[in-house]
């Protein structure tokens, strides 16, 4: 019965650490060496959590699940 269950919260998060990742990387590409001042600043990690929370809700309503 709970054999499936574990199943689709592992592939949101594996999904949300993708999305993380790739948030960072292409700051990164953009911003250089400032992007890490950026990411440790006020509202920087609050930033980043609502563009990979915005992208998974995209995600869930256009059924890519």
């Amino acid at each position: 019965m709970f054999a499936n269950s574990w199943r689709p919260i592992v592939l949101i998060v594996g999904e949300s650490c993708l999305l993380l990742a790739s948030v960072a990387a292409s700051s990164h590409v953009r911003l250089g060496l400032d992007a890490w001042t950026t990411f440790l600043g006020a509202y920087g990690v609050f930033n980043i959590v609502l563009v990979v929370g915005v992208c998974q809700l995209c995600l869930y309503y256009a059924d890519l699940y």
